[in-house]
């Protein structure tokens, strides 16, 4: 069926009112068939098609069923897909919902790093030359463990290898110490792993210098560390043992200190961005020249996020840069500007309703949405002034909470995406029942909601919220 409404000329919209009132009792369907035939752009569009259409449309406008439509029902129907398009974009958007700063006194006052440790509810913290790590349960406020190395800890990563799930922490002695984290869920404490000695005495886990960051491939089961001094190690986390001499060569490599690694894996390679604002792209399984070499930053590199949808990397500087790149070309090709602080991360918003959106954000509190697809930022919201200003912030998506973090001071945002009646609904139905006498399936919803959408266009027709007790 054609969608009648691409048709209408809205510029006559004042003609049909005129139609309309002239009928006393409103248009029947063969007086609102003529009327509107009238103020259709046909567009090679055949009559019968059109009248088609036009009648489909009446039972449709139509909804009190007394075979004649008024004005005002035709006017309410076209007001409301007039904001089709917005609707669509505003269920696209994410709500922030702020709650109240809060505070744990029992946490250190002066905080290093605070780092999230994926699809848990643990985020791990340190303090400025610490070789304590700090493992706190961000959801239920309470410490969990503290665990306690030779030198002061740089850097930590939680991996979840089949079923094994391990904390690797990157201190300044060069050294990586895996903890397995199993007997923790059997409240019996950690047990170290990786830097039981070799025969000649040494830890089996040492690199050639301080490794600055730290990234997991579960597909190849392999660990990536990137080091003060440029070098990058891929590491065997069933031996604990290096994959390579090295990942990258320091000939061809970079020349400074690699803050950040991130996963590409639809380009089946590894980005890696450093301190003197150089990114490069290497095959996974290692290579001692990088496949392509990306400049532009005017200071380091420290957060990164790819869109395998879009083909597209976004990467932030250590100030106000927002930089978006395509990863087949060695140029930035765009930026994206408003931020007037420091940046702190990034993180690609889950895809919904056709989304593609990033969330930025930077030292002063302030975050930012962006639409990847037109580069615009659509939504920008800040952290309390309670917080005091902001030094890292957590991405916990299994709970819908973003926190925003400044020592041991903490604010929640908990996200959701707007509801909007006009698209298929996120829950599944209960039931669908089907109206002989209007063409549409009656789908009923887990939150009390009753829908009508016409059969014929899958469009929405009608809302009836809290009719769930009825049925």
């Amino acid at each position: 069926m054609l969608d009648i409404m691409m048709l209408l000329d809205t510029n006559h919209l004042s003609d049909i009112r005129k139609e309309f009132m002239e009928a006393e009792d409103g248009l029947e369907l063969e007086a609102f068939v003529d009327a509107m035939l009238k103020y259709l752009s046909s567009d090679g569009v055949e009559q019968k098609h059109l009248v088609a259409s036009l009648c489909e449309l009446f039972a449709q406008v139509d909804v009190n069923g007394d075979a004649t439509m008024e004005w005002d029902e035709f006017y309410e129907y076209i007001h409301e897909q007039g904001m089709a398009e917005a609707d669509i974009e505003k269920a696209s958007m994410m709500k922030y919902n702020a709650r109240k700063v809060w505070e744990d006194r029992k946490l250190p006052k002066r905080v290093e790093t605070i780092t999230y440790y994926q699809d848990t509810d643990w985020v791990a913290i340190t303090e400025n030359n610490s070789v304590e790590l700090i493992l706190y349960d961000i959801v239920s406020r309470k410490e969990v463990q503290r665990l306690s190395h030779k030198a002061a800890v740089l850097t930590s990563l939680y991996i979840d290898n089949n079923g094994k799930k391990y904390i690797v922490v990157s201190t300044c002695d060069y050294v990586l110490t895996v903890w397995d984290t199993q007997s923790v869920w059997e409240a019996s404490g950690f047990a170290v792993v990786s830097n039981k000695p070799e025969p000649e005495g040494g830890p089996m886990m040492v690199a050639a210098d301080s490794q600055m960051s730290l990234m997991w491939d579960p597909e190849t089961a392999t660990l990536y560390s990137g080091g003060v001094n440029g070098h990058c190690y891929m590491w065997d986390i069933s031996t604990f043992e290096s994959k390579a001499t090295k990942m990258l060569c320091v000939k061809d490599g970079h020349k400074s200190s690699v803050k950040v690694i991130h996963n590409v894996p639809t380009l089946n390679g590894v980005l890696t961005g450093t301190l003197d604002g150089t990114m490069m792209l290497w095959d996974k399984m290692g290579s001692k020249k990088p496949r392509k070499i990306y400049k532009g930053h005017r200071n380091g590199i420290i957060a990164m996020a790819y869109s395998s949808d879009l083909k597209m990397i976004v990467t932030a500087g250590i100030r106000d840069e927002l930089f978006v790149w395509n990863p087949f070309v060695e140029k930035r090709v765009n930026e994206l500007e408003g931020h007037k602080a420091a940046m702190l991360g990034l993180h690609l918003a889950e895809s919904h309703a056709g989304a593609y959106q990033l969330l930025s954000s930077d030292k002063n509190g302030v975050f930012k949405v962006w639409d990847l697809r037109s580069l615009e930022c659509i939504q920008t919201f800040a952290a309390s002034p309670e917080l005091g200003g902001m030094r890292n912030y957590l991405k916990v998506t299994h709970k819908n909470l973003i926190i925003a973090a400044n020592n041991r001071r903490f604010q929640e945002f908990e996200f959701s995406y707007s509801n909007t009646p006009e698209l298929t609904d996120d829950q599944d139905m209960v039931c669908a029942l089907y109206n002989e006498v209007l063409p549409a399936p009656l789908p009923a919803l887990p939150r009390a909601r009753l829908e009508t959408r016409s059969v014929h266009l899958g469009s929405f027709l009608s809302s009836l919220p809290s009719v769930l007790h009825m049925l």
